[in-house]
């Protein structure tokens, strides 16, 4: 299930993308430190290509680098990024590749050299401010893909950024103005997601939402409420995409 994306619009520029690699304890440390030669080898690869193709690399010239830490954990290790967008010029034009690309080949080297590991994730970010926010958002697993509707994972470092939103105030603002343009099927989204989501975030998440959406249609409102209880009696409904 997919993020809204007047939600990872709300998450800010970065928006909100993490993997988290799992392995036994003796190597953790080792991985978290190979992990990071091997993306910055990758991402240095892929702004020269950049510099090759374009004439020029932001990233590069600006010494930018979206890869924020490697942690170990109690599971693993965690990875965290910003936005993985990459611009030639001066933020004038995308370039026709991105950091995602590095960090896809820095985990596929990672598991080659260390083929009991997995890893899942999930990327999300507004890739321009000036094409009104566009968003690229995508799961990454080390397994096969999961089928539609089977297995979802729910990822605590999403929920925090749910909860930060509603929490946040500038965010909460910039979210309360968006959903006014939001259908209700991609209401009835954001609801379940927060449902979903439910142990992370305020009590009263959903119900803020709901009252919100008053504003823009109150008729729909009572149909949201209707959809809300029926997720919080246990049924499983899906929504289609548009």
């Amino acid at each position: 299930m997919y993020i809204p994306d007047c939600l990872v619009e709300a998450m800010g520029y970065d928006g909100c993308s993490a993997v988290k690699i799992y392995s036994e304890e003796a190597i953790r440390k080792e991985i978290a430190s190979r992990f990071t030669e091997l993306f910055n080898e990758e991402y240095e690869k892929i702004m020269d290509l950049i510099e090759e193709e374009q004439g020029d690399c932001e990233e590069k010239d600006e010494g930018i680098n979206p890869f924020n830490s490697a942690n170990v954990t109690d599971y693993g290790v965690f990875l965290s990024f910003e936005c993985l967008a990459m611009y030639c010029g001066f933020g004038d034009h995308l370039a026709n590749h991105n950091a995602g690309d590095a960090l896809t080949m820095a985990l596929k080297r990672i598991r080659q050299e260390y083929p009991s590991i997995s890893y899942d994730g999930y990327i999300a970010y507004c890739w321009s401010d000036v094409h009104d926010g566009d968003v690229v958002q995508y799961e990454i697993s080390s397994k096969r893909r999961r089928k539609k509707g089977k297995g979802f994972i729910i990822y605590d470092f999403i929920g925090e950024a749910l909860r930060k939103i509603l929490e946040d105030k500038d965010a909460w603002e910039f979210l309360s103005e968006a959903l006014l343009y939001q259908d209700e099927n991609t209401l009835k989204k954001i609801i379940k997601l927060y449902h979903l989501y439910s142990k992370f975030v305020p009590s009263d998440a959903i119900d803020r939402i709901i009252e919100n959406s008053k504003k823009a249609d109150e008729s729909i409102s009572a149909s949201l409420q209707e959809f809300t209880e029926a997720l919080q009696a246990g049924e499983d409904i899906d929504i289609e995409d548009d």
